[in-house]
């Protein structure tokens, strides 16, 4: 009692000293009188520890710390201790210092394991048979104590025929929990037992559960059973009728679009064990046969409930409604919209459900395009690509229109998210046209831009002076950025397409020719440019690009940054605030590789596509190690008299690979096989020479120079005036 004392008038005295002055150091004789109480119980240690910290005086609590180190209080003590100081003290002491930080950790753990104990919660359970009201209520308030995941053993109660002397004390738990059993009832209706469905049908119209509705809507027209009867009761509960089917398939359909054009608030988020931010939604684990938390970034959780709601509305619709065919399109963009990226079509298409699969079925390719199409309209980069990808492994070329408006995958090469273009590329090469179709140039276009990749990450800097400009790009290269610049707007734009390693761009408000306005709807406009992160350096907050903001995604005006990290502060923010994740060095690569492949494969097939575009962007691929085999077989088959001159300039210079330089070598034999010499008299007697004078070269280049002269000879038809002999 006397320690109880001394501590309430420490807590009092402290608290008036800090109210006469805030800054002022502890009291060296308050940290005494703590300690001199000498605590050894758990409580008694956890007490004196928490006015220390209270103090600012973690330091002096260090020896208490070791204390309750050396002596752990068991789980139940640890449970006892959690909900006597409450979860605030045990994060003021975990901030304190790395001894408060351990102890909170081992604290909570240790409460926790008591609190979910398997063993503890099945005796809890027992006990809600008691004929004891009075030990019914307390097995009810320690039930409720658990937390969520006592839904579980809860539900598996009350459809278990042999426990039905607690049925109603399990029910009455479900209840006292409140708000917190709702979401792991939702993911119980998805259970395959029906008796599990009907007791969580139940307990979510015991709760008013309102926001249930679109979960229990389906279920109230299944088939005929004890899920469909609870579902049904639970609606007359809540909304005092069953709403018909067709009323039913509406509403789910408008919740859908509405969730997926944001006008549908998802439940409030937290932050998951990394300390980003996390939506929870519960689910049934069939292997498991419990309802389990699943952490949904915000996106993704909307994902997945439009997806939830237009499956329900599909299946609710009759073939023969005139709504069949938009409520199908738009389970399918949904579902896709859920599925995890996948870099191989293949894979993309091994994740689709058996139920799914058998949906496309023969007319698949027509439902895909559709699909792609609602998606590239309702922006939906995932489900742009997935659709795009199964167009790939199961369309055909009549997708690619002859004439008219293009196609949704010539529409796709033009989209703003990376993947969707690079996935309706792919689709196109694998569907190999062999007919000209509306768009068609399009592909050539974006080839060259995938193919565009000099390994490192790029950024643009713009302003209207040099000065300006080139400061700014210092800073971005200080974040380890290779920066181009430019003065004015038209260049930017240029810069800021060229390359299909920007990731960012950084422009100085006061940029002309255009002006800075104009200059941001020219790049969100170009699908090159459209997702990339956009920051505008103002002098100060400008009301002016609020708009902007708002229109266009990844776009902020920042205060003018005056050194890399606070430019590098500022980039983050806006990056994690749009979700922008830019790819890594390996996945460009391997898009330029692809690329470079299907160009290799179109050029061989003939005359379609008008290739010479690429001539630039292979040429300088050569000269990336990563890929410059790709890049010279594609420049083998492109069959210009710059393709071939590029080839033999690499295979010529001594200071690349040799294996590389062989590798460009035979590229060029093979462009001469099939196009004959398009280099020049005086480039052919240039290679004469540089073979002359090899003779004191390694054998290796001297093979190479060979077999470059070799690929000549074979190509002249007739030989080249003026060209000397091979001297071997």
């Amino acid at each position: 009692m006397k320690r109880v004392a001394v501590m309430l008038v420490l807590l009092y005295s402290t608290a008036f000293a800090r109210a006469q002055d805030a800054t002022a150091p502890a009291n060296d004789l308050n940290v005494q009188a703590v300690l001199e109480t000498n605590p050894t119980t758990p409580s008694e240690l956890l007490r004196a520890i928490t006015l220390l910290v209270e103090l600012d005086r973690a330091d002096a609590a260090k020896p208490l710390f070791a204390k309750l180190a050396a002596a752990p209080p068991d789980d139940a003590t640890a449970a006892q201790l959690l909900g006597e100081f409450g979860m605030a003290t045990f994060i003021k002491i975990a901030l304190s210092c790395d001894e408060g930080k351990a102890l909170s950790a081992q604290l909570r753990a240790a409460g926790e394991r008591y609190v979910q104990d398997p063993q503890r919660i099945a005796e809890l359970i027992q006990q809600l048979a008691d004929p004891s009201a009075g030990k019914q209520a307390l097995a009810i308030e320690q039930l409720r104590i658990v937390g969520p995941s006592v839904v579980n053993p809860l539900l598996a109660t009350l459809a278990n025929p042999a426990q039905s002397t607690a049925h109603r004390g399990a029910m009455a738990a479900i209840v006292h929990l409140g708000a917190d059993a709702k979401a792991p009832l939702v993911g119980a209706l998805e259970a395959l037992r029906p008796e599990i469905v009907a007791e969580a049908a139940s307990a979510l119209a015991r709760l008013d559960a309102s926001d249930a509705i679109d979960r229990l809507l389906p279920l109230a027209h299944g088939e005929e059973g004890a899920a469909r009867d609870a579902a049904r009761a639970a609606l007359e509960t809540m909304v005092h009728r069953v709403p018909s089917a067709a009323e039913s398939a509406d509403f789910l359909e408008d919740l859908a679009r509405r969730y997926l054009s944001g006008r549908k608030d998802i439940p409030p988020g937290s932050l998951d064990d990394q300390g980003a931010p996390a939506v929870t939604l519960w689910h049934w684990n069939v292997e498991e046969e419990q309802t389990q938390p699943r952490q949904y970034t915000a996106a993704a959780a909307r994902a997945e409930l439009a997806a939830l709601a237009a499956r329900s509305a599909d299946r609710l619709t009759p073939a023969d409604s005139p709504r069949h065919n938009a409520r199908q399109q738009l389970a399918l963009v949904t579902y896709f919209d859920t599925l995890p990226p996948q870099t191989d079509p293949r894979q993309t298409l091994a994740l689709l459900s058996d139920g799914m699969a058998k949906q496309l079925g023969a007319d698949g390719g027509r439902l895909l395009a559709e699909t792609l199409d609602q998606a590239l309209v309702a922006n939906l980069p995932r489900a742009a690509t997935v659709a795009a990808q199964l167009l790939g492994q199961l369309g055909d070329r009549s997708l690619l229109a002859a004439s008219g408006p293009p196609s949704a995958l010539v529409r796709g090469l033009a989209a703003a998210d990376r993947e969707t273009r690079f996935a309706s590329l792919a689709a196109v090469a694998a569907l190999q046209p062999s007919f000209a179709f509306s768009g068609s140039s399009q592909v050539a276009t974006t080839l060259a831009w995938f193919i565009s990749t000099v390994g490192q990450p790029r950024a643009v800097a713009a302003a209207n002076s040099q000065q300006e400009a080139g400061r700014l790009a210092g800073l971005l290269a200080g974040m380890g950025y290779d920066v181009a610049t430019a003065t004015d707007g038209t260049a930017l734009v240029q810069q800021a397409a060229e390359s299909s390693d920007t990731q960012v761009i950084v422009i100085d408000a006061g940029i002309l020719r255009p002006e800075i306005l104009d200059c941001v709807v020219l790049l969100k406009n170009d699908p090159r440019t459209a997702a990339i992160p956009l920051a505008i350096a103002t002098p100060s907050d400008e009301e002016r690009f609020r708009n902007l903001e708002k229109r266009y995604p990844v776009t902020r005006a920042i205060i003018r940054p005056h050194n890399s990290a606070a430019l590098k502060q500022q980039l983050d923010r806006l990056t994690a605030d749009a979700g922008y994740a830019p790819p890594n060095r390996q996945r460009r690569a391997e898009q330029a590789k692809a690329a470079m492949a299907w160009a290799s494969e179109m050029a061989r097939r003939g005359g379609l596509f008008d290739l010479r575009a690429l001539d630039a962007p292979l040429i300088s691929a050569l000269y990336d190690p990563d890929l410059t085999v790709a890049a010279g077989q594609a420049l083998a088959q492109v069959g210009s008299a710059e393709a071939q001159t590029a080839l033999v300039e690499f295979a010529s210079q001594v200071v690349e690979p040799l294996a590389l330089r062989e590798a460009a070598a035979k590229s060029f034999g093979e462009s001469v096989a099939r196009y004959g010499i398009l280099l020049t008299t005086a480039q052919m007697q240039q290679q004469y020479a540089r073979y002359n004078a090899s003779e004191t070269l390694d054998a290796g280049t001297q093979a190479v120079l060979s077999s470059i002269l070799d690929s000549m000879e074979a190509g002249r038809q007739p030989a080249a005036a003026g060209a000397p002999a091979h001297q071997e």
